[in-house]
């Protein structure tokens, strides 16, 4: 399994994308996300917020809102433990979504 990206958040989770999931989970079903590779990474990395996901356990919903643009990139990785996660899919946003609940902020 080639790995596309490995980044550290800002808990020190480091965490991982292989090439083929990036490929058959994000650019199969939204294809404008080629663009925003960097983008998804800073917002693992460096984000404007993180969020407690509503919907899943374990997972976190990182927000930034890119230079010069007008929809957020939101990504959602899964927390393993306090070292591992995985990166599980990205998309734009006009804002963050109602009802979650801020973790961390810039």
């Amino acid at each position: 399994m080639a790995i596309l990206f490995e980044v550290k958040d800002p808990f020190g989770v480091v965490i991982l994308c292989t090439v083929a999931w990036w490929v058959e989970h994000v650019l199969s079903q939204r294809s404008e996300m080629s663009d925003y590779l960097f983008w998804v990474k800073k917002a693992i990395s460096s984000p404007d917020a993180i969020y407690d996901s509503t919907k899943k356990k374990n997972h976190h919903v990182h927000y930034i809102l890119p230079t010069g643009k007008k929809l957020y990139v939101r990504v959602i990785v899964r927390i393993h433990d306090s070292k591992k996660g995985e990166f599980i899919t990205a998309h734009l946003i006009d804002k963050p979504k109602q009802g979650e609940r801020l973790i961390w902020s810039r």
